[in-house]
């Protein structure tokens, strides 16, 4: 007879819970971060200011333990301005900032899922 099966789950259903919460932190932190960049720090000139209103994020969490950022610009003239057109430049706002950050975000995602086992008494395999 083995015994302790359900406590284990019950253990691992924690642990998932943790990390979810710890990686929906970071998610946050991701998309508030790019976005107000997005909205403060660009090279394309303000005339109505709809591009910047139309940037945000939203996070959003799905069955099975999933969860996700979305980062827009719903404008429907941002695409142009990102890349240009026939007859304009292109004033990149987008895509830059989220790869400049890119690398801290992994980081950070890979620290809140390292503290999520720590929690637990747990170490992850390197």
């Amino acid at each position: 007879m083995v015994t302790g099966i359900e406590e284990v789950l019950n253990r691992l259903d924690s642990l998932e819970r943790q990390i979810l919460l710890n990686v929906a932190i970071e998610l946050e932190w991701f998309g508030r971060t790019v976005t107000d960049e997005m909205v403060a720090d660009h090279s394309f000139q303000n005339i109505t200011g709809q591009l910047e209103r139309s940037i945000g994020y939203t996070i959003e969490s799905w069955n099975l333990g999933t969860i996700q950022a979305n980062v827009f610009a719903m404008a429907p003239y941002a695409q142009a301005v990102e890349d240009g057109t026939p007859s304009s430049r292109p004033y990149p706002f987008f895509w830059p900032v989220i790869y400049k950050y890119l690398p801290v975000f992994q980081e950070r995602l890979q620290r809140a899922v390292d503290l999520a086992y720590e929690a637990f008494g747990e170490r992850r395999a390197s």
